[in-house]
This record gives C-alpha cells, sequence and structure tokens, in this order.
C-alpha cells in the first residue's frame, strides 16, 4: 500500500488515548440503513414462482398488480419460503449497549456482524449508556458514573503494565458500543419478532423497532411485515420465551399487548414489563403500531415508492 493510503488509513482508525466518557441514553441511538437491495420484489417474485412453467424470469412479463399480488403471498407465508431470503440489508447501529449487541448478535444464520474489537482497541474514551430508569433519576445516574469513571481510571492505569486485552477486564458491560449488521429479509423478520418485544431490554427493543423504521423508509410493505412475535400469534409470549418459568417464575409482568397473561399465578420478580413501549416511543420519537394497527395493503393502498418498484421492468 502506497505510504500516504497507509497514513489516511491510520487516521480513519485513529483511536484517542485520553481518557474522557461521554454518556449516552435511548434518544442516542442510530440506526442507519447503508446499504440495500434495490428492488427486493423483483427477486422476490421470479423466485418464487421458479418452481413452475417453462419460463424462468417471470417479472418481465406479469403486471405491475400481479407482481404485487404474488409478493404478497410471500409475505403472508402462503407461498414458498425461500424468496424472503432474498432481499439484503446492511445497517449501522450506534451508541447502544454492549449488552444490548450481545443479544441481537444471537442471531444466526442470514445474518453477519462487523463489530469493533475490544482486544487491541485502546479503550478510553469509551462512552457509556444509562438505562432509561437510571437516566431519569440524579442520584442514581451520579452514583453509577461514579463507578463508571473508577473503572476507565483502573483500565487507564492497567495499561502501564498489561496488555490491553487485559487491562479491558474492568470495563463495564454498558459500555457504548456501535456495530453493522448485514441480514437476509427473514433473518430480519425472526429477530425484530423476538427482539421488537418488551420482554427485552429497553435498547435490544429500541434497536429492533429502528430496524423497521429504516426499512419502512425504503419499502412499506417489507416493514409492514417486521413485527413482534405476540401480534404474529395474536397472544400473548412472556411465558414462552421464560424458560422454566413454572420451576423458576418469571423477571417481568407481561405489557398485556395481547391476551393470555391474565391467568398466569407463578412468581414475579418484577411488576412491570422489563421494557416501557411508550417510553421507547417518546425517547425516538417514532410510532409504534398498536395489535389493531397493522396494514393490510392492497394495489390501491400501497405507497408510491413501493408501487414503483413493481412497476419497474
Amino acid at each position: 500500500m502506497k505510504e500516504e493510503l497507509k497514513k489516511e488509513l491510520k487516521k480513519l482508525c485513529f483511536e484517542s488515548k485520553e481518557n474522557k466518557t461521554n454518556y449516552y441514553s435511548l434518544k442516542d441511538i442510530k440506526v442507519s440503513l447503508i446499504d440495500y437491495t434495490i428492488n427486493p420484489y423483483k427477486s422476490m417474485f421470479n423466485m418464487s414462482l421458479m418452481t413452475w412453467g417453462n419460463i424462468a424470469e417471470k417479472w418481465s412479463l406479469a403486471s405491475p398488480q400481479l407482481r404485487f399480488e404474488v409478493v404478497k403471498k410471500v409475505l403472508e407465508k402462503k407461498a414458498l419460503p425461500l424468496a424472503l431470503e432474498a432481499p439484503y440489508f446492511v445497517f449501522l447501529i450506534e451508541n447502544v449497549s454492549r449488552a444490548s449487541f450481545d443479544q441481537i448478535a444471537r442471531a444466526r444464520i442470514g445474518v453477519v456482524f462487523a463489530a469493533k474489537g475490544y482486544k487491541d482497541n485502546f479503550l478510553n474514551s469509551l462512552g457509556f449508556c444509562f438505562p432509561n430508569c437510571i437516566d431519569n433519576k440524579w442520584e442514581l445516574a451520579q452514583l453509577v458514573s461514579e463507578v463508571v469513571e473508577k473503572c476507565k481510571e483502573v483500565y487507564c492505569e492497567l495499561q502501564k503494565y498489561v496488555p490491553n486485552w487485559a487491562a479491558r477486564c474492568v470495563i463495564p458491560h454498558y459500555s457504548q458500543y456501535s456495530y453493522m449488521l448485514g441480514i437476509t429479509y427473514k433473518a430480519l423478520q425472526e429477530l425484530c419478532s423476538k427482539r421488537m418485544q418488551t420482554t427485552e431490554m429497553e435498547d435490544t427493543v429500541a434497536t429492533a423497532w429502528l430496524l423497521r423504521e429504516r426499512v419502512k423508509e425504503k419499502f412499506p410493505l417489507l416493514a409492514e411485515y417486521l413485527r413482534p412475535m405476540c401480534d404474529i400469534l395474536k397472544k400473548d409470549t412472556t411465558l414462552m420465551v421464560n424458560g422454566f418459568y413454572e420451576e423458576l417464575g418469571i423477571p417481568h409482568i407481561s405489557d398485556n399487548r395481547q391476551p393470555g397473561f391474565e391467568n398466569y399465578t407463578g412468581e414475579v420478580l418484577f411488576k412491570e414489563p422489563c421494557t416501557n413501549i411508550k417510553i421507547i416511543e417518546k425517547e425516538l420519537k417514532i410510532k409504534i403500531p398498536k395489535p389493531n394497527e397493522w396494514k393490510d395493503f392492497t394495489w390501491e393502498t400501497l405507497e408510491k415508492q413501493d408501487k414503483i418498484l413493481f412497476e419497474t421492468q
């Protein structure tokens, strides 16, 4: 590599060794859609119909309305599901906790992650994410910030004596984190169905709903089928996602978004949902559909940006 390019690369990857800590809350979470399939409907249409007929490429011979109806069947799981894996998205997620990343990163098939390494990077200027329930209570926020600052101080001191990977043993799990997510549409459906539910921690839930928001800006039809599992099943899933609930109880009550939890009489540690959806809406400035507000698009009601794609050869 040429010397000027090496300098440019080093500048891009530079990390300050200054010990400073910026603090983040829910409102600071950012999700950006940085790459995507230009017309996901074309590949979904052709793949779903590939198994039938003598004509391989059918999109160019079909009317826009037929294209829409076939894709809608795929989205409603009334056609071969393989077409759901054709659309692909790359997102940049910023200013969430490392704990949240660990939950999102449990997604497997159809998913790839690119994240900041903690082994060799200096974390002196690493930020910290406040949970909303602490961010809004000055005394608790002050107590936590004192601990965080002490951890960073010890981290910087340890660097004088041990390798960076060892010094990071004192870094808090709620440190600010950013990463990239490459994902197929089918995998995105699976991820959102689990992580949109308020049984999850708040910046995980926030990330899932913001993923939907970014898709919605480009493809409203696809976004309409990114829903929490409880809405897909039309029943409460609180017990379903808490293994051994009969023996161990559950950490949080249901948000009662769907019926089914009212008869549970077992042990509950906290008498409120893990995440408050109203706080998510307020802090992110987004509208989260209620269970009865999901749209059932027709050709006549389809959003303009989607209709243009169905009309494109």
